[in-house]
C-alpha cells in the first residue's frame, strides 16, 4: 500500500472532500451531524430531504470494507433501506474513493 492509499492519508482526504461540500449542502438544506473525528475513526450523517447518508472511515480489521464505508439509507415500504452503498478495498485508491463518495452524494442529493 502506498502512503497515499494509507488510513490518515484517505481519512484526511474524506474530510477535505466534506469540507469542500459543507457550504453547499446546508444551502441544500442537509443537516450534517460529525458523530465522531479522533485518530481511528471519523464518522458523520447527512440528513438530506429524502433519505441520509453517512460515511464511516475506520482502521478496524472487523469491517466488510478496507477503510471506507459509505452509505445512502431511504424509506422503501416504510423501512429503511440501503439504497447506495460503496465500500472500499484492498484495491481501491484514493482517487477511486472520492469519486465515488461525490457519486452517492449526487444520488443522495437528487434521491426522491
Amino acid at each position: 500500500m502506498t502512503d497515499n492509499n494509507s488510513f490518515q492519508t484517505i481519512k484526511k482526504e474524506i474530510i477535505s472532500l466534506v469540507n469542500a461540500n459543507i457550504n453547499k449542502f446546508k444551502k441544500q438544506g442537509v443537516e450534517i451531524e460529525e458523530i465522531k473525528n479522533s485518530e481511528d475513526c471519523y464518522r458523520i450523517i447527512f440528513h438530506f430531504n429524502n433519505c441520509m447518508a453517512q460515511i464511516i472511515v475506520d482502521d478496524h480489521n472487523f469491517s466488510p470494507y478496507r477503510f471506507v464505508c459509505f452509505e445512502v439509507i431511504g424509506w422503501i415500504a416504510e423501512k429503511s433501506k440501503i439504497i447506495y452503498y460503496f465500500y472500499d478495498d484492498s484495491e481501491t485508491d484514493i482517487e477511486e474513493i472520492l469519486f465515488q463518495i461525490n457519486k452517492g452524494f449526487e444520488f443522495a442529493s437528487n434521491y426522491s
